[in-house]
């Protein structure tokens, strides 16, 4: 079942593929909101209103369930750039993902050839002999669902000649393989196979400038010196080439995207004293450019559901397979420290900042390095429910995501990153936490007795048959949550995940008039006992009833090494 867009009960009989409208015993579509947004009661729901994505049911427990509407009309080019670059009579493909589209109508420029055929658009630039064509533009694929709605997806597109080829020289025949926005790739074959010889990309317009003379003594003078002091022999087998070799831009020093370049070689060899190296070929010089950076044109579906009084659940789905980071904060977090807002990018920024702090160490000062920024970030369609334990493919990223907040503002964002810079716009989902309801009625007397570093406990709920938890932790910790529903909804996550093989939720719930101990605590240390309704399916059913207390200096056995120790029933 889902709600359409229009905010219609819907029912897909054939998982998913078609969906129909459900109607009543009139034949009248059944709507899950009113035209003007109220509710439609019934004796499930005590409200229902919906936003543009979601709609939101409030079950008579006070308990929420969010549906997403279903996206049935969207079309998106699968890592596809903001502009792609071709060059003469070069086809590239592309991916669609889509869903809903009943036509199609494409758009090009001049001289470019397009098709669409199963999911795949097909560009192909125009040949370098033809006429009229236009050198860059933009390919559309204009999308309807043969009803009222339309819309388009865009891709630049421009052409170039290639960068590629084989040059012959009088001394060397250069063969450049690859071209990209940072190096040159080439094979160089020296007619005289005996001779070493220098090859380099040099900055065009600075070779021209300076003149070919100046440019070779400028290179060579950085050898005279290994030869003056007899290291040439050692240094030329690591600086120079002979016979047929492979050139690749050294990744220390990258080129300049979208800059002209020459590849130049040339022979050296000693002088007769031994002294300096003097040329024995003349230098060959072949043009390139390098690329502009491709820029992915990175989209990203998201989606929030299951939202509760202290957790929901979330989807996010990239148009590629490059990092990206995505997570829910509150929505204060895009308001600054003075009241300013904040824009997405910052957000972002400081978003990723946290995990550099966290990590640090494990980033910059291990030898080597024990994470990088990909083992942080996340790639492809992720799924993730909060509050869980967060399980990445470092363990050493691991982390715990703390349940949210009743009745507060928070969103969902994901954007691209390189490394950890940003990449992409930020794509968000805004949503609210509903208030936490109890469901049952009771209150906890709790009677705590300090001894050294001992405690007894007496718990008395008023309502004898109510199942509950009763814990303590360090008061330090207690108090690093919002409030005590946060941290009520924080311990029975981890009550439920820590649970021993055998065990269920079932056998840590107690019942009635209980007394327990704690013993060997940390001694001058503050300590919170707490206790609260929960049932065995673990839905917390009463508020959180705590009290606080001070363990006695000095101590004559040693502390427990547990963070949280455990209550230890008296029989």
């Amino acid at each position: 079942m889902s709600v359409d867009e229009e905010g219609y009960w819907e029912a897909s009989y054939d998982g998913g593929d078609t969906w129909e409208r459900i109607t009543n015993a009139a034949g009248e579509p059944v709507k899950a909101v009113t035209d003007d947004g109220s509710s439609i009661q019934d004796s499930f729901f005590s409200a229902v209103t919906q936003d543009d994505g979601n709609v939101y049911f409030t079950l008579t427990d006070g308990s929420v369930i969010t549906v997403a509407k279903r996206t049935d009309f969207y079309l998106i080019l699968r890592k596809a750039p903001d502009v792609a670059p071709f060059v003469y009579g070069e086809t590239k493909t592309y991916e669609i993902e889509s869903a809903g589209v009943a036509e199609t109508i494409l758009t090009k420029p001049d001289g470019w050839r397009v098709a669409l055929k199963d999911d795949v658009l097909s560009v192909t630039a125009p040949a370098a002999d033809a006429a009229g064509f236009e050198a860059e533009g933009t390919v559309a694929v204009i999308y309807f669902d043969g009803a009222e709605r339309s819309s388009v997806a865009k891709l630049g597109v421009v052409v170039d000649k290639s960068q590629t080829g084989v040059t012959e020289g009088d001394d060397f025949t250069i063969d450049i393989t690859e071209v990209t926005d940072k190096s040159v790739t080439a094979t160089v074959t020296p007619k005289d196979a005996s001779i070493y010889y220098y090859v380099s990309a040099y900055d065009a317009e600075t070779f021209d400038e300076k003149g070919e003379a100046a440019v070779v003594a400028e290179l060579k003078a950085m050898f005279d010196f290994y030869v003056q002091y007899g290291m040439w022999d050692y240094y030329k087998e690591t600086l120079m080439s002979k016979g047929t070799a492979t050139y690749t831009t050294p990744e220390a020093t990258p080129l300049t995207a979208g800059a002209s370049y020459y590849l130049i070689a040339f022979g050296l060899e000693e002088n007769s004293e031994g002294t300096a190296l003097i040329p024995n070929t003349a230098v060959m010089k072949v043009p390139f450019k390098t690329t502009t950076p491709v820029v992915v044109n990175t989209k990203y579906r998201v989606t929030v559901d299951n939202i509760t009084w202290y957790g929901a659940g979330y989807s996010v789905v990239p148009s590629d397979d490059l990092h990206y980071f995505h997570g829910i904060v509150k929505k204060s977090a895009f308001t600054g420290g003075q009241g300013q807002p904040l824009t997405d990018a910052e957000v972002a920024a400081a978003y990723v900042k946290e995990y550099e702090t966290r990590y640090y160490d494990e980033l910059y000062m291990d030898d080597p390095t024990t994470i990088k920024w990909t083992d942080l970030s996340s790639c492809g369609t992720q799924r993730q429910v909060v509050p869980r334990a967060w399980i990445r493919e470092n363990e050493l990223a691991n982390e715990a995501i703390r349940p949210l907040v009743a009745e507060t503002d928070y969103c969902l964002i994901a954007f691209g990153v390189d490394g950890k810079e940003l990449r992409t716009d930020v794509a968000k989902k805004e949503f609210r936490t509903p208030a936490f309801t109890p469901t049952e009625e009771c209150t906890f007397d709790l009677d705590v007795t300090v001894s050294r570093q001992n405690l007894s406990i007496k718990v008395t709920p008023s309502n004898k048959n109510l199942t509950y938890i009763c814990h303590l932790d360090k008061s330090a910790t207690y108090y690093e949550f919002e409030n005590d529903m946060q941290y009520a909804a924080d311990d029975l996550f981890w009550t439920k995940y820590n649970l021993e093989a055998g065990r269920t939720l079932s056998d840590e719930l107690l019942t009635g008039d209980i007394e327990m101990k704690a013993e060997n605590l940390w001694a001058s240390t503050g300590y919170v006992v707490y206790a609260y309704g929960c049932t065995a399916d673990g839905v917390i059913t009463t508020p959180l009833t705590s009290v606080r207390v001070l363990t006695e200096a000095g101590s004559d056995t040693p502390p427990a090494t547990a963070a949280k120790p455990r209550l230890v029933r008296v029989r």
